[in-house]
């Protein structure tokens, strides 16, 4: 059994004063535990739940999201803009993450738009990516993008292999996935995302230690 059912209880204790969270899994454990302490989180919130709205979270959630919903379209849209006569994109998400049903219909209207056909599939570990990709390359897949998780950012390489020896041109989020060997990224930078996030934090961690 998982571990983290148990870690909203032991952080929610008078000596804890905040948690600093980048898994959108880990803020659904926190966020369901009866705990106080205030939430600092790199996920995509709003669109799964979590709070109410970015502009106003509520709650004990606060932090930031590089998992906008209409960057996937924007991808997409590139897709089309290399490869014009590209008929049949894969999509890659995995059904783990909350968020990815908001941007799988954001990619759905988009494709819809622009005449594109999407094969849908899903990967929850590094082996069932390699699936996905003998199922593009056995269907005939004309291009690829992967929706954000942080499953497909640690295997971001092996993704980028995939798609080359496939020779399928690809797109994912921002520079990590062009420099792990993809064809190309679109998306915030994560170092500008990092700083921002230790912004945040040390705008809520000093006052609350000055005052403890």
């Amino acid at each position: 059994m998982s571990p983290l059912p148990d870690l909203g209880s032991a952080c929610d204790g008078e000596e804890t004063h905040f948690v600093k969270l980048i898994v959108a899994g880990l803020v659904t454990v926190l966020t369901l535990s009866v705990f106080a302490a205030p939430l600092v989180a790199q996920a995509q919130p709003a669109g799964s739940g979590f709070v109410a709205s970015l502009a106003r979270p509520g709650g004990n959630v606060t932090g930031l999201t590089i998992m906008g919903p209409d960057l996937v379209s924007k991808r997409l849209e590139l897709l089309k803009e290399v490869i014009p006569k590209v008929s049949r994109v894969a999509v890659l998400r995995n059904p783990g993450n909350p968020a990815s049903a908001a941007m799988l219909r954001e990619a759905e209207a988009t494709a819809r738009t622009l005449g594109v056909q999407l094969q849908i599939l899903e990967a929850r570990s590094a082996q069932e990516i390699g699936s996905a990709f003998a199922a593009m390359i056995r269907e005939r897949t004309g291009a690829f993008l992967n929706l954000p998780d942080g499953l497909f950012f640690t295997q971001r390489r092996q993704i980028a292999e995939l798609a080359v020896k496939g020779r399928l041109p690809s797109i994912s989020g921002g520079s990590d996935y062009p420099n792990a060997g993809g064809l190309m990224g679109y998306g915030p930078k994560t170092s500008l995302s990092s700083s921002r996030r230790s912004s945040i934090w040390s705008s809520i961690s000093e006052p609350r230690r000055r005052s403890g």
